[in-house]
This record gives C-alpha cells, structure tokens and sequence, in this order.
C-alpha cells in the first residue's frame, strides 16, 4: 500500500509545473445578516481596522501568506460537532484518482500526506447569544488564529511560544460562518493578497443548487437536528438565492432523525405542510447521512413495484437532484489543492490534529483569544480543576 501511495504521488510531483498556473475560481463572497448587522456587503469595523493598520499583528500575520504554503496543513474552524465531521470525511476520503485527478475511486486516501487541523471554539460559541457584529468579528480572529505561525502552550501562555503549521485552506465549519463571518475573512484575505482559500459547504450547497446552468427553485433540505427549525438554513437560502438572482424560489428543511427514513421523512413532512411543488432538489448537510443513503431511497420510491412510488415519487421533479455538503467540501478542496499545486507530496496516511480557541486570561468580554494545542489545553483544565 505504501508503494501504491509512493507511485501516485511520484507521478503527481512530476505534473507540478502543468497545474502551477491553474488557479481555480474562489467559492462566491456571500454574506447575510440578522437584523442588527449592517446592510450590504461591507466589512466589519474589525476588518476596516486591520486593512487600516498596515503594522499590526493580524496584517503582519497575513502578509506571510503572499503565496500558500504546500507544507501547510488545512484547518477546520468551528465548533467540536461541526470540525468533527468533516476532519473524518477528509481522512477517509477516496473519490479521485490521485495520478489523473478523474473522480473515481482508487484505493488510495485523496489526501494521503496531509494534516488537517481542527479549530474547536470553545471561546464564542453557542452563537445565538452572539450579535452578529460581535459573530463576524469572532470568525476573523480564529480564521487569524489559524493563520498564525505560533500559538500558546497553556492558557497562561499569552505570549504564544510554540510553533505549529501553517494554513493552505481554511474550511468553515459552522452554516453560521456563511451569514456571518466568510464575506469578511474573504475580504480580508482578497485585500490584503493573502493566498489562503476559504472553503464555505453551505456557500458549495448554494453554488450548486443555484450558480450552474441548470437552476433549482423548489429545495428540501436535510439538516443536523442541532439547527433545524431555527431558521438559520432559511436564511441561507435567501441568502444564496438573492446572490445568484434567483426569484421565486422556495426551501423546506427537515431534521436528519433517522438514516434509513430521512428522505421519507422530509417528504411526510413536505406533504403534511401543504405544499404539492416537486422538489427539484435535495441538499444534505449533515455528515451522519451520506448522498449514497439518500440516493438509494430515491431509488425506491421511482421503484413502482414498491408501494413507496405511489405514496412519494409525485414529489420529487424527474429530474431531481442530490448534493451533499460533505462531497462539495472534498471536492472542491481537493481541485483547489490540485490546481494551486498544494499538495505536500508526504508519502503517508492522511493524519489529524486538534486546537482549541479560548480565552486570554485578563481579557474583558471576547476580544482576547487564544489558540492551544488540544492535549495542552486538556492538561491545563486537568491542572485548574
């Protein structure tokens, strides 16, 4: 397995200079806001001071990412249920043929050699507390966190005396981060000619439902129970459909209870509200449920030997598609990675490591952040406990 792993990626080292040139088009800078955040797209009052302060830490930070790191790692920020997730499905992703890049299968992990960093919040969340002035802030300064060369090895280390790996891609974990925080990290990131990409699955939902030839007006979408019903994925409906022009259209969201029934379950409860629309597409953001799952219950219900076709299949529109935020992610991490020529080359399993954000002794409110391995932070709570 080990030569396997050593043969790609001899043969994909040799293609550097082919893709060196090849930068992939950024995922769309979509922003949204709650009732008290400023209208339009404009920066926070955090990104205005840093853009303004050429000196500072954050600018000095981003101006040693004039280019992206191959050696880099890719850092997931979010809360522990959002990073969790998507750290595994990079691990054990295999959809490419890593010597080609052609999406099949080969037996090889897609990100062998890579590192990917979780970035769990311990400081900010839960979010619905939060303004969303003081929500986009937040996500800057863990997206700055990630960035940053260095980080501390206690939570009384406000120096940041240890050194860690740099960021190549930056995955925001969090659905909030798409209405309140990536327009901001990207507008940082863009004027300062910082490198890193951000990586939005709910932004990649909205660009495939709305951004392609083919367009989707009637959407069922299946959500972590965490969110459903809070009308956050309301608003990233909106939020998209206004940013690619589309009117008209609609979303029904349904908690993920069960595997083997979230289709019908999203379908009963479709029904049972009223409506009578084919849905003309089923997005899936929650990673305990695979597009395979799904796709096999769409299966059955255009089954007409099975009862189910009868009960369910009028509404689904015949051509009716299937996204899911996990394949998104993974695939538009690894063309980015691919096309910027990112990949570390490192003959081995693809591996993971976690950081924790927390607060700055001394500091007032949360402006003072710091970022700690996850076993160092462990151990320092073990010790004040």
């Amino acid at each position: 397995m080990e030569f396997l792993y050593f043969c790609a990626h001899i043969v994909h080292f040799g293609m550097k200079a082919q893709f060196l040139a090849a930068f992939l088009i950024a995922v769309p800078l979509l922003a949204a806001c709650r009732d008290d955040a400023p209208a339009g797209e404009e920066p926070s009052p955090l990104v205005k001071e840093i853009l303004a302060s050429e000196g500072s830490e954050a600018r000095l930070i981003l101006n040693g990412y004039r280019k992206a790191p191959s050696s880099g790692d890719i850092y997931i920020i979010g809360t522990a249920e959002g990073c969790a997730p998507i750290s595994n499905a990079f691990l054990e992703c295999d959809v490419f043929d890593n010597v080609r890049g052609l999406p099949r299968p080969d037996a090889l992990k897609d990100f062998a050699g890579e590192n990917f960093c979780t970035v769990e919040d311990r400081l900010y969340a839960p979010y619905d507390s939060l303004s969303a002035n003081e929500l986009r802030d937040a996500v800057v300064r863990m997206a700055l966190a990630s960035l940053d060369t260095h980080c501390s090895a206690g939570v009384y280390d406000v120096d940041g005396r240890l050194e860690k790996s740099a960021a190549k891609i930056l995955v925001l974990a969090d659905p909030h981060y798409y209405l309140y925080g990536q327009f901001d990290v990207d507008t940082l990131f863009s004027r300062t000619a910082c490198a890193v990409k951000t990586v939005s699955p709910q932004a990649l939902l909205m660009e495939a439902a709305f951004g392609g030839e083919k367009k989707s007006f009637n959407i069922g979408i299946l959500c972590d129970s965490l969110y459903a019903r809070s009308g956050l994925y309301t608003s990233i409906f909106r939020k998209g459909a206004e940013s690619y022009g589309i009117v008209g259209a609609s979303c029904f969201e349904s908690p993920v209870r069960g595997h083997d029934r979230a289709l019908f379950d999203l379908l009963d409860a479709y029904s049972a509200s009223g409506r009578n629309v084919p849905l003309d597409a089923i997005l899936i953001d929650d990673y305990r449920l695979s597009a395979a799952e799904v796709r096999s219950q769409m299966e059955v219900l255009r089954d007409y030997s099975r009862e189910e076709s009868m009960q369910y299949n009028n509404q689904l529109a015949p051509g009716c598609r299937l996204f899911h935020s996990s394949d998104l992610t993974m695939q538009r991490c690894y063309e980015t990675m691919r096309g910027m020529n990112l990949f570390t080359h490192r003959i081995a399993m693809p591996s993971a490591s976690a950081f924790v954000i927390t607060a700055m002794p001394g500091s007032e409110g949360d402006e003072g952040c710091l970022l700690i391995p996850g076993a160092l932070f462990q151990n320092d709570t073990n010790v004040q406990d």
